[in-house]
């Protein structure tokens, strides 16, 4: 039968655009040089081409070619398979280091492998034969290994030079982060908040990641006034930002926020002013007995020290300037904390050990003792006796690294029969239990004795951060929140002179002093975090992003060993102008690393179920509740208040557990496909959501005005009702184990599994159909 119908309209032409299109793309990215992303202040030192990158565990059978970058930020390979036409990588998890790449900082050590041998490159010096292949050891657990079999010849050798040469630099001013403020401040384009990549010559490629929030961290602005309820009643007027976030104070407020990455902007406070401390006095009502000194002004008694901090007011400026010269670093007494019932926790460096002047300790002491409200004996707990040492817990980590990294899969393997032996040998998880132990018991002598306790350390600088820091997560609730656990960390590891480039190894002396301490602290708060998965505000995942970051120099947070050698250091750097006020980026700013999508997962949505959604509660029940309040005296009724806010940790060894995301989330071959941790995770994040649309539902069943789903609360969580879309990122991952890290190489996207955009679909679709049905039902 012959068609006598004509069509007028060029059904080709859409397709043709297409495909247009896709030739223009496919041009523009087969025919464009190989560069990484560069940041402001960041150049290339040093390249090899023709560079193969095996997959892990692979046992070098399997890989993916490409050019590998040497810059004075980071080791960056730019592959060469070009299968997808994305200009901007959206399956990378940080904003500053992609997939394949490994901040300077990070790298722990260099192995050059010949022949099934491996020898350790020493840093700071020189090849000069040929390198076929090179290992890279990092601090976050994760291996990387490079052949240059097909390299061009010489570029291997300088390549693996650039790399040895900046990855263990001996001097803190030759670290990056120098480079990227002398670059802003030259081009004077620097506005805090941003951080912009430039991708060599292809303009296109060209990422701006400017941000709306332009207060510069070393300077907080006020931003609106907000009231904190303190002890004892009455509220507390605050101009400035840092305490105003998860607590329950400001639960009411945070529900209303507009955006869910505003929350995690730089709010911390920075505890650089009397101000800062004097509000947190007023927070916890111990004003009277302590007070804020600047006797350190200029650095003039201390240099461990910051120029101002809380001692006892029963005693003059004078006496610690006095007595400052007797102890350690010239680092006297300090407060850290008081609890509800008066008892303080106390942080105190040892005295010298060419004094024999015990003398200036007794009369600090005795102003402790003079600050109890019931002139209690303060107790001392010496931590050198109770608590591992820093080069205990480096040797613990030694061997922790050597069972959670090996070598080859025939290595994994063959420890897999004795793993729990071995684990155990590595004395990492002992080490962990005693540093829970010792909060536990300092806890007890202040909640049950009302003793004040004084932590005693040689040089307060270790040990005293860990437990001053677990005491007070343990008393405090404010502490288990976002902003308050940063604003806890800032005060009494930053601003009270930790030292991180030494004990991170950020800049290689002679005699080493690296140490892991701050990752023995965040997993004695995972541990805390596992038996108490309700109590705190952030997950596992905001712990792991902590200690990630702590690897990346170039953020202020983890530069310095002390507010002196920061004001030292910017003051020698002729980019800056003002020493005391700098552009050195936070780590607390987390967008400058993380998009929207992926700070939600910072959240845990077991905290937002139990303190972030209205329950209802019968109106009898709630009469009786503040008829019985009434009865009782109103200070013990608020004792009993702080008594339920305590948690106190388990601290048997066999409730101590191996933090597999931090420690095992790259070892490919034990990955669970659609299983572990994250899908419980995954699945709490629904619940949530499913909890808080059908209380939308019911609330516009009873009301005369409907509800609609533009007033419905939200969660801030991964399936919040806010994302518009589903994020790129989610089509492409699958749930493992290791989520939101994945094994690095090409094998890691064939895994087979479950699409992550099916729970999407499950919990935002559906519930913006439902919404969408309901609204237009009433």
């Amino acid at each position: 039968m012959k068609s006598t119908f004509k069509s007028y309209v060029n059904v080709y032409e859409d397709t043709e655009n297409y495909q247009n299109d896709v030739d223009k793309n496919a041009d523009a990215v087969f025919n464009a040089e190989l560069t990484p992303a560069l940041l402001s202040g960041e150049v290339v030192i040093g390249k090899a081409a023709s560079v193969l990158k095996y997959s892990s565990y692979s046992e070098h059978k399997q890989g993916i070619s490409g050019t590998l970058f040497c810059t004075n930020f980071k080791v960056s390979f730019v592959t060469a398979d070009r299968s997808s036409y994305d200009v901007v990588d959206s399956s990378q998890w940080n904003r500053l280091l992609k997939e394949n790449d490994i901040g300077l900082s990070c790298i722990d050590a260099l192995y050059q492998v010949s022949g099934g041998k491996r020898k350790k490159l020493v840093p700071g010096s020189g090849i000069s034969g040929r390198v076929k292949t090179l290992e890279v050891q990092c601090k976050n657990f994760n291996t990387h290994t490079f052949s240059f079999k097909f390299s061009p010849k010489g570029e291997d050798k300088s390549v693996v030079n650039a790399i040895l040469h900046h990855a263990f630099p001996a001097k803190l001013t030759l670290l990056f982060a120098f480079d990227y403020i002398s670059e802003k401040r030259q081009s004077g384009e620097y506005r805090q908040g941003s951080v912009k990549q430039y991708v060599g010559k292809r303009p296109s490629v060209r990422i701006n990641l400017e941000m709306s929030d332009k207060k510069s961290p070393a300077k907080q602005v006020p931003s609106g006034e907000a009231n904190v309820k303190m002890r004892g009643g009455g509220e507390l007027k605050m101009e400035s930002p840092g305490l105003i976030e998860d607590s329950g104070e400001f639960r009411a407020q945070k529900r209303h926020t507009g955006r869910r990455g505003q929350r995690f902007r730089h709010g911390t406070t920075l505890y650089n002013l009397p101000t800062d401390w004097e509000t947190e006095l007023r927070r916890l009502g111990c004003e009277d007995d302590w007070t804020v000194t600047q006797a350190n002004e200029g650095y003039n008694m201390s240099t461990s020290l910051p120029e101002c901090f809380v001692v006892s007011s029963r005693l003059l400026s004078t006496a610690f300037v006095t007595a400052s010269v007797h102890f350690v670093d010239g680092r006297v007494p300090t407060w850290c904390y008081t609890y509800s019932n008066g008892a303080s926790l106390v942080r105190m460096a040892s005295t010298r050990p060419d004094t024999d002047e015990t003398t200036h300790e007794d009369l600090m002491l005795e102003g402790i003792r003079m600050s109890h409200p019931r002139k209690r004996q303060p107790l001392v707990i010496d931590l050198a006796k109770t608590c591992p040492l820093a080069k205990d817990i480096a040797t613990s980590y030694e061997k922790l690294k050597e069972l959670c990294m090996p070598a080859s899969l025939k290595d994994l393997w063959s420890v897999d029969g004795e793993w729990l032996s071995r684990l155990d040998s590595t004395n990492w998880l002992n080490d962990v239990m005693t540093c829970l132990q010792v909060a536990v018991y300092a806890v007890g002598k202040m909640v049950h004795e009302r003793k004040t306790v004084v932590i005693k350390e040689y040089d307060s600088r270790d040990m005293s951060c860990i437990i001053s820091c677990l005491v007070q997560l343990i008393l405090d609730p404010t502490y288990r929140t976002i902003i308050g656990f940063q604003n806890l960390i800032q005060r009494e590891w930053v601003t009270m002179c930790h030292k991180y480039p030494d004990r991170l190894g950020h800049v290689r002396y002679t005699e080493t002093e690296e140490s892991p301490v701050f990752l023995m602290f965040l997993d004695c708060v995972w541990q805390m975090l596992q038996q108490f998965p309700s109590s705190f505000a952030f997950s596992e995942t905001y712990l792991t992003a902590l200690w990630d970051s702590a690897q990346v120099a170039i953020f202020e947070t983890f530069l310095f060993n002390s507010p002196h050698q920061a004001f030292t250091a910017i003051r020698n750097n002729a980019a800056v102008n003002d020493p005391r006020h700098t552009d050195f980026l936070s780590v607390w700013d987390w967008s400058q690393q993380f998009e929207e999508e992926q700070l939600s997962l910072f959240m845990n949505p077991l905290y937002t179920a139990k303190h972030d959604i209205p329950v209802r509660t019968d109106t009898t029940t709630q009469r009786e509740s503040c008829t019985n309040l009434e009865n009782k005296s109103e200070t013990s009724a608020q004792e009993e208040q702080h008594e339920t806010d305590i948690i106190i940790p388990e601290t048997t060894a066999a409730l101590i557990r191996l933090w597999s995301q931090c420690y095992l989330r790259w070892l490919a071959p034990l990955q669970i496909i659609g299983g572990g941790a994250p899908t419980e995770y995954l699945q709490q994040c629904l619940l949530v959501e499913e909890i808080l649309h059908l209380q939308n539902k019911l609330r516009s069943l009873e009301s005369a005005t409907p509800v609609t789903k533009e007033t419905r609360p939200t969660s801030h969580l991964f399936f919040s009702s806010g994302f518009k879309h589903t994020p790129a990122k989610l089509s492409k991952d699958v749930l493992t184990s290791s989520f939101p890290f994945s094994p690095i190489g090409p094998s890691s996207r064939s895994i087979l599994g479950t699409p992550l955009s099916v729970y999407m679909e499950k919990s935002i679709l559906n519930f913006k159909m439902n919404d969408e049905t309901n609204a237009s039902d009433t």
